[in-house]
């Protein structure tokens, strides 16, 4: 299968790290630290700090498995973030990886934990081999409107392809994200809805309806070759 160079990669990241810049950014950080991207996602103002993928009671998160970029202004205050972790389910489908994590992470109203109905998850069955999970991304209400948050995104996609050169690049995104085009403005060129279907539905109400995003291979190469997405606006 065709992959895209390191020197395809370096050059499309280049290109975004100018866009980022010209937007009044003092500085990109790359980290490998969730403790860091703690303290980075409060200075952005994120409510909940990280979300149960980053959770560190709720997973053991290595250096080897984090990459998260963090968007800095002129007094070092970090205004956007978004995180990846490396997927490790040798021998698993993306999709049991999915249904298990999200059984195990995240709980019901009444405290115990979800259940994902039989067959959730299906668009990822097929998928085996190496994944990465793209989450925790925020900006600051006071950077918004720049497209900061999907520069951030394609940068972090190609830092992530790069380092573990996985299969799938994934996340989930609300149906209304999907209907303003974000998944495609942020990289992601494969889309699927009804990502979770419930049996026992968590008690956080906007985990309820999600839509599966990702990429590829092919998908990245893409990316490395319009790093820009020059049809997409400006969303975030």
């Amino acid at each position: 299968m065709f992959e895209p160079s390191a020197i395809a990669i370096v050059r499309a990241i280049s290109q975004i790290e100018t866009a980022i810049m010209n937007e009044g950014v003092a500085e990109i950080r790359v980290s490998d630290s969730v403790q860091e991207l703690e303290l980075a996602a409060a200075q952005a103002g994120k409510a909940n700090l990280v979300g149960e993928h980053f959770r560190r009671e709720l997973n053991t998160l290595p250096p080897s498995q984090v990459l998260w970029v963090g968007l800095f202004n002129e007094p070092g205050v970090c205004v956007t973030t978004v995180a990846a972790k490396l997927d490790e389910h040798s021998g698993w489908s993306l999709q049991q990886q999915i249904v298990s994590y999200f059984e195990r992470a995240f709980d019901a109203d009444d405290g115990s934990k979800v259940i994902l109905a039989k067959g959730s998850a299906s668009y990822a069955g097929g998928l085996t081999g190496t994944s990465v999970y793209v989450g925790e991304g925020h900006v600051h209400k006071d950077w918004r409107g720049k497209n900061l948050l999907a520069l951030a995104q394609r940068m972090l996609i190609l830092l992530a392809f790069n380092e573990w050169r996985p299969q799938t690049i994934y996340g989930f995104m609300r149906p209304d994200k999907i209907r303003k085009k974000y998944h495609l403005n942020w990289g992601y060129s494969i889309e699927r809805p009804n990502a979770v279907i419930w049996r026992k539905p968590p008690a956080q109400k906007d985990l309820r309806d999600l839509h599966f995003v990702a990429l590829g291979t092919e998908g990245v190469c893409r990316l490395c070759q319009d790093p820009l997405l020059a049809g997409c606006g400006k969303f975030s």
